[in-house]
């Protein structure tokens, strides 16, 4: 999660106030800015104007220039009055002329002692000439004209021609300058832009007062010429006497800008999760295209430096920041991409579709139509980006054919935006409930080679509450599955199997014996113990360990299971999947004697009484087995032993659950006349006694039920 820490880093888009802070080079730009206003003759005043678009760094060089400024004056040269008129604070405002005195006189006000004794009459003039200028309140058009001719009578006793020539004369006499800065000019409205020109124009003859006016041009153009270019550029001439355009930083200065502040994110990435050649191509061919300001790189950095934390560990790198810059740059593009999962990533083993023109054609239409909702008419840069990191992040749907490889790379490994696991992550900014985060999962696997610690950990995830039907454990089991390429170390092979054949029985969740599943706990468990075995090349090393580990495992369903299964890949036990045969685990010699091991067991287990709380005991499954390795009619003595007692028949029972039902077809084969059982079911219903469970009750329940309705359909 996000810590104070990190917050506290997050940049507030703010102009850096220090020169020596310059990472833009625009220091010399500042101190050249500065030079000229020193070197300006302000006898009659002067305006410089700083151009620039919005968020390229206008701000940071004003604040620049006005600390060479002060350095200067400090260093004994001529004294500096800075004065910071900020009109956008007095947005549709009636009264400006009168404001911006006040501020002027504030602003002399607040200096040292000695220039405030020298500009205390020029403060003391400013006063009574802003009081004069003061606007008429509205009172209606008759009295507005009676209160106007009244208020010109008062103007002209205060003579204001008078203080004008005063304020002048004190202002020649000041062996400064005063440097009036107005910023932000383009953040107003077309008209009060218009006001503030006027403003300036007023009062831009003030001796030794110098106007520093920073905006973007084309904004005040458009604004002062009433939407006519060349009407506002020919105003603007009139006004500004020196232009000076803000240099647009380097690329090579703005990529170390965000290189920096993407470095502190990144920290502490596995580098599994980092391909740092994907991250500058990513960057060159795509992100660079939306950083062209240092506002643009500050508030990308505060977007990720908020959001990686919550995922790092979790997600890859390179297409968390694709994601999080189709996020800032086209969110009509992110949400698109947020909310069709299954157009753009795949599920393991999901065949790599052929692009059809159609699909083609349909994702191009709606990158269009996002790309307009975002950016308008104007997109051809953002289009390019967008479309880069498109092809970077999806290259299956918007690359070519040679991308391929790369998209088929370990996806999950990777934590990639194209995986059907991961997708989520990079919208919800979390691991989903029931799923298993990348940390959990590398923290589980470095338990190995202690097999009992990697077993204990196992069971945990299978005791807890599975959240949304899907259990922590069947998310790591998932997991492992998925891989696409060798998870377990070699050396880790025989504990893992150790732990997996000692506790596989107790992975198995009640959901999975009694209800329904496309894929059970159990079969996720084969499929990734084969796919660990296989990890050894040699049919003859698969065979040797499971030989070694067999006789002191203690999952025997597991073992009986898995056995089942190497039959069907010789094309035993009714195999209908043809796919099973093409590369069996082990050879068909090897079968024989695993299978003759796990019968042994069967029998140990059937003699001390533990057969009877295995899963799988009844659905056709384990005693099925038991009676094909060995014999009919040693399992049917087994079952008639095991029925005598009232528990045990409904443990015997229990184990044909299956599916919301009962399976009374494989129970027929032990039991031909199940019938005879209904009277001392419904006896043990009736008297409950203290060790029936819920799962008896209801096997007892679906038993009775079962039979009557076969009774019933026979009559």
């Amino acid at each position: 999660m996000t810590t104070n820490s990190q917050l506290s880093r997050l940049s507030n888009d703010g102009p850096l106030l220090d020169p020596d802070r310059d990472r833009l080079h625009r220091r010399p730009f500042a101190e050249h800015l500065a030079q000229s206003i020193h070197s300006i003759d302000p006898s009659e005043g002067f305006v410089f104007a700083l151009t620039g678009s919005w968020g390229s760094g206008k701000t940071t060089v004003l604040n620049f220039t006005e600390n060479l400024l002060k350095d200067h004056s400090r260093a004994g040269n001529d004294p500096i009055v800075i004065v910071h008129f900020n009109a956008w604070w007095l947005s549709g405002s009636d009264k400006l002329l009168q404001d911006f005195f006040k501020q002027f006189r504030s602003a002399l006000n607040q200096k040292g002692t000695q220039i405030a004794q020298n500009l205390t009459s020029l403060s003391d003039s400013l006063t009574k000439y802003s009081a004069a200028l003061e606007p008429l309140p509205y009172i209606g058009k008759f009295a507005a004209v009676v209160h106007r001719l009244r208020k010109l009578k008062a103007a002209r006793e205060a003579d204001i021609n008078g203080l004008r020539q005063t304020i002048d004369k004190q202002l020649r006499e000041f062996p400064g300058r005063i440097v009036v800065v107005i910023d932000d000019l383009d953040r107003l409205r077309p008209e009060e832009i218009r006001l503030v020109f006027r403003l300036v124009k007023a009062v831009a003859s003030f001796p030794r007062t110098i106007y520093l006016l920073a905006y973007d041009e084309p904004v005040v153009i458009r604004a002062v010429g009433d939407n006519d270019p060349q009407a506002g550029r020919e105003y603007l001439d009139k006004i500004v006497q020196l232009p000076l355009t803000l240099p647009a930083p380097d690329r090579s200065s703005l990529g170390e800008l965000f290189s920096q502040g993407l470095e502190e994110i990144l920290a502490d990435t596995q580098e599994h999760l980092l391909d740092r050649e994907e991250l500058r191509s990513l960057y060159r061919e795509a992100i660079e295209g939306f950083l062209t300001t240092p506002r643009h790189i500050a508030r990308f950095l505060n977007l990720l430096r908020a959001t990686y934390p919550l995922v790092r560990g979790e997600v890859n790198a390179v297409d968390f920041i694709g994601i999080q810059a189709l996020r800032q740059f086209a969110p009509t593009v992110y949400a698109f991409i947020a909310n069709n999962k299954a157009t753009f990533c795949r599920a393991p083993g999901d065949p790599f579709d052929e692009k059809t023109q159609g699909e083609l054609e349909y994702l191009k239409a709606v990158l269009k139509s996002a790309l307009e909702n975002d950016w308008g008419k104007d997109r051809d840069i953002p289009e390019r980006a967008v479309r880069d990191i498109l092809v970077k992040l999806f290259p299956v749907r918007f690359g070519d054919s040679d991308s391929l490889p790369f998209y088929r790379n370990n996806l999950r490994e990777k934590c990639s935006v194209r995986s059907d696991e991961v997708f989520d992550r990079y919208f919800f900014l979390g691991v989903l409930p029931g799923t298993l985060s990348e940390a959990e999962f590398l923290a589980t696997m470095s338990l190995l080679p202690d097999a009992g610690a990697f077993g204990n950990k196992l069971k945990e995830f299978a005791s807890e509450t599975p959240a949304n039907g899907i259990s922590r454990e069947r998310a790591f089991l998932e997991r492992l599955e998925s891989a696409e390429r060798e998870v377990v170390q070699k050396d880790h092979i025989k504990p893992f199997l150790r732990a997996i054949y000692s506790i596989g029985d107790e992975l198995v969740i009640e959901s999975d014996v009694q209800g329904f599943s496309l894929v059970n706990t159990d079969e996720l468990i084969r499929r990734v113990t084969t796919k660990v075995l296989k990890q050894l090349p040699a049919q003859e090393d698969r065979f040797r360990l499971l030989h070694r580990i067999f006789p002191e495992a203690k999952a025997l369903s597991t073992e009986v299971l898995h056995v089942y299964i190497f039959g069907q890949e010789h094309g035993r036990n009714n195999n209908k999947d043809p796919s099973l045969e093409i590369d069996p685990t082990i050879e068909i010699e090897h079968l024989d004697k695993l299978q003759s091991l796990v019968v042994e067991r069967l029998r140990s287990a059937a003699l001390d009484d533990s057969l009877r709380g295995i899963p799988w005991l009844g659905s056709g499954f384990v005693l099925h087995c038991y009676a094909d390795w060995a014999s009919a009619r040693e399992v049917e003595e087994y079952v008639s032993k095991l029925i005598q007692s009232d528990d045990g028949l409904c443990d015997f029972l229990m184990g044909f659950l299956w599916e919301g039902g009962i399976n009374l077809k494989d129970m027929k084969r032990f039991c031909p006349a199940l019938e005879e059982w209904v009277p001392r079911c419904k006896k043990i219903l009736e008297t409950s006694p203290d060790w029936l469970t819920e799962r008896h009750r209801n096997a007892l329940n679906l038993y009775v039920k079962a039979v009557e309705r076969e009774q019933a359909q026979s009559d």
